[in-house]
């Protein structure tokens, strides 16, 4: 199941991506809407707390044995045992990064959706 989710995750890494130049495009152009820009201006009040707040975020996985504790999402940091030993590893860095970044660039897919006017 963490495969799939990490999977998610480099999705939404690609997806924030483009997201986040159209709406750069979008505001040089000024043919946003008022309302848009004025969301784009503030997108960072909301981003820092969810950047924070998705490295907390945990949840179980059964894979066909004892079930594990998992914390991050959409990229696995630490991994936790039934019995509640960590594990962490070379990756546990780079992971928590990459969630902080997607947490942090998620309202720039919310403001995608939300949608300018078509950049010419």
């Amino acid at each position: 199941m963490w495969y799939a989710i990490t999977l998610l995750g480099l999705l939404l890494v690609a997806a924030e991506w483009a997201a986040a130049r159209h709406n750069a495009a979008s505001q040089r152009s000024g043919l946003a809407r008022p309302i848009w820009l004025a969301l784009f201006r503030y997108k960072a009040w909301v981003g820092l707390p969810l950047g924070v707040a998705v490295v907390f975020v945990s949840y179980s996985v059964a894979d066909g044995g004892p079930v594990h504790g998992v914390i991050g999402i959409p990229f696995p940091a630490i991994f936790l045992d039934a019995t509640g030993r960590d594990y962490v590893g070379i990756f546990t860095p780079v992971a928590i990064a990459a969630n902080v970044h997607v947490g942090y660039k998620l309202p720039e897919l919310l403001l995608w959706m939300l949608g300018s006017r078509r950049v010419r």
